[in-house]
């Protein structure tokens, strides 16, 4: 399963990719997080269950941020699949 999840409010300049990056790993999960414009972007890989624990660690956020919104999409139409989770540029 594979999701794109976009959250929003005071996510940058605090660690908040780092954040879903560790905590990502932890649970083993695959994919990627960056910051877009005024929001930060996810793109998860792995099972159900873990990816729905994944989206309430997104509603906490790090120390520092005010998550205001989370917005999750299912990628249906996804051919790749990914070797590490990762932050991109």
């Amino acid at each position: 399963m594979i999701k794109r999840v976009l959250v929003y409010g005071k996510v940058t300049g605090v660690f908040f990719r780092f954040f879903i990056r560790q905590n990502a790993k932890r649970i083993g999960l695959k994919g990627f997080v960056k910051n877009v414009e005024d929001h930060i972007e996810l793109v998860l890989e792995g099972g159900r269950e873990d990816i729905e624990e994944m989206i309430k660690i997104c509603w906490q956020g790090p120390p520092g941020s005010k998550v205001e919104d989370v917005k999750v999409e299912e990628i249906s139409n996804y051919l790749g699949t990914f070797d590490d989770f990762e932050i991109l540029k």
